[in-house]
This record gives C-alpha cells, sequence and structure tokens, in this order.
C-alpha cells in the first residue's frame, strides 16, 4: 500500500481543515475582499496612509472599515488582512536592497503603531466616497 503524500498531522492538512471550518471561510473571504479592493492602491508610509485608486487616503483602521463597508465580511478579519497585505502583498517598485530594508523597517512601524493604539478598532468617520 502506498503511502500518503501528507501525513495526517502536517500542517497543511490542519491548514486545510481549518479552510472548511466557519473561521477559515471569514478569513479566506476576507483576504480575497482585501486583495481586490487594494488592487492597484500605493503606500504613503511616511504618512501611514494607503493610497486607493481613486485617491483616498485611509489609514489601516480606515482601509478595512471602508472593505468592511462594501463587503459586509467580519471587520477584524479584514483589518488582519490589510496587514497581512501590507507586509506580504504589497511591493514597492525602483527600490534598491537598502531602500527595501527602509521601507520594510517603516512597514513593521506602522502596523505597530497601529496595533498599540488603544481602541484601534474604532475608526472615525471621514468621508472616503
Amino acid at each position: 500500500m502506498k503511502e500518503p503524500l501528507i501525513p495526517p498531522d502536517d500542517f497543511f492538512c490542519g491548514f486545510f481543515d481549518w479552510l472548511d471550518t466557519k473561521d477559515g471561510q471569514i478569513s479566506m473571504q476576507a483576504h480575497n475582499d482585501v486583495a481586490d479592493a487594494l488592487e492597484g492602491a500605493e503606500l504613503d508610509v511616511a504618512d501611514r496612509k494607503i493610497i486607493w485608486k481613486d485617491g483616498n487616503r485611509l489609514t489601516i483602521a480606515q482601509t478595512a472599515k471602508r472593505i468592511h463597508e462594501m463587503t459586509g465580511t467580519d471587520l477584524p478579519a479584514i483589518i488582519s488582512h490589510v496587514i497581512g497585505w501590507l507586509e506580504m502583498d504589497y511591493i514597492p517598485q525602483g527600490l534598491n536592497e537598502k531602500q527595501m530594508k527602509v521601507f520594510e523597517a517603516e512597514i513593521e512601524n506602522w502596523i505597530r503603531e497601529h496595533k498599540t493604539r488603544k481602541n484601534n478598532y474604532r475608526v472615525t468617520t471621514e468621508k472616503h466616497s
């Protein structure tokens, strides 16, 4: 008998099982919603703003709220995936290795500031239509 390619206790097996749960489905929906909404977006790392294709300049929390209002997807899941987008999906163009290290450090600082802000899920009501 042939052995399975992925042992039952393997990380991937657990991950795929988790994807079938309600939490996994919410997370995947949030990931897809964030990726779709932020396609073509840029960053102003110094000002801590995500610049949407329509020109709106929003914070992490404002961006998450906007995506939540557009999609109805769970707000904490969206916030988590906006942070993931900043950490892993957004790739600035034209930076050399030294500039990229500085950029990545600024992203880490931005995320740390967001996470340490008291009531960081409270979003100010700024127009961003």
